[in-house]
């Protein structure tokens, strides 16, 4: 039973997610949040992303969510963690998930994945504005952060070392395309390889760098632009198979396909969201994303066999 699965996960993330607050949750750091308390006591918000995303998938309606008390106070704590860790991308993937799902307007859930789409796409075109940053430190203020966020997202080859503390992000996203650029040309077909790494003026620990703040340019460093094609094709591929899903959990009123294409749009968001701003899909948190998404197609796959051996669905396996 996934919905089984998915209660149970739910449970789990959210535990884990106490544990991983309990220093700033019972140690006094919640009466002073702000940008360094989340480098202060580690505040990862992962995990309580995905029990809000699960959420979301079991609850698609207002009215399912009231009807599940239990859920409403799950989903408004980790919600809560998910805003006092300050972190950008994870309270963004947030909030354009609830707006998606509980929004009465019927423009609503195209505008959050066109947003979505815009946003993980410019990158690549390099059309974002650039906007100055004050300071990429934990000494910047989070509002300083999301006016900066764009700008991090630019690609340069900054000539100081104060620049690029400023803009780490770009900078190192930087030299994994210069590694390509500087291999044989057929790298920027098929990348330099999954242990490839650039490497940065500092001597610690960050010398050596094998995953970017930028999926898109890891995986055009691993697997070059034959990569970035299998990427695209799948995350088409996911959102196709939602749609199809949507419309006939639509048309069959039942609920077990609504919940699948529910969970497969949310999950494939968050993940399009993770590789523009993380590590993406060499991400190793980025499996759990995956492996709820192949649930979903298992799930809908199993309530549809009926109707596709029928020739009455819409839905198409082979994802």
């Amino acid at each position: 039973d996934v919905t089984s699965v998915f209660r149970t996960a739910i449970y789990v993330l959210t535990l884990t997610s106490i544990i991983i607050y309990s220093d700033f949750l019972f140690g006094g750091g919640i009466t002073n949040v702000s940008i360094q308390s989340r480098y202060t006591y580690a505040l990862d918000s992962g995990t309580s992303t995905l029990a809000l995303l699960l959420i979301l998938s079991l609850h698609p309606t207002l009215s399912s969510l009231h009807r599940d008390n239990k859920a409403t106070s799950l989903l408004v704590f980790n919600l809560l963690l998910i805003i006092v860790s300050l972190s950008r991308i994870n309270i963004a993937i947030s909030l354009i998930s609830l707006i998606f799902i509980y929004s009465h307007s019927k423009w609503a859930p195209r505008l959050s994945i066109a947003v979505v789409l815009l946003l993980t796409v410019s990158p690549l075109f390099q059309i974002m504005p650039s906007l100055k940053m004050r300071e990429a430190s934990s000494q910047a203020s989070f509002f300083d952060k999301v006016l900066g966020s764009f700008a991090e997202f630019r690609l340069s080859n900054y000539s100081s070392m104060p620049d690029i503390n400023e803009n780490w992000r770009g900078y190192e996203a930087y030299l994994g395309t210069q590694v390509v650029e500087q291999a044989e040309p057929i790298a920027r077909l098929i990348g330099v390889g999954y242990g490839s790494y650039a490497v940065s003026p500092f001597d610690h620990k960050l010398q050596n760098i094998p995953f970017f703040h930028n999926g898109f340019v890891t995986i055009y460093l691993k697997a070059g632009f034959l990569g970035l094609i299998a990427f695209a094709l799948f995350i088409f591929k996911l959102y196709r198979l939602a749609g199809a899903a949507n419309r006939e959990g639509r048309r069959t009123g039942n609920p077990t396909i609504k919940k699948a294409a529910v969970t497969i749009v949310l999950m494939t968001n968050a993940i399009l969201f993770q590789t523009l701003a993380t590590h993406g899909v060499y991400y190793s948190k980025t499996t759990l994303g995956l492996f709820f998404i192949g649930l979903a197609i298992y799930s809908l796959q199993f309530a549809s066999r009926d109707l596709v051996a029928n020739g009455r669905s819409d839905v198409r396996s082979g994802t």
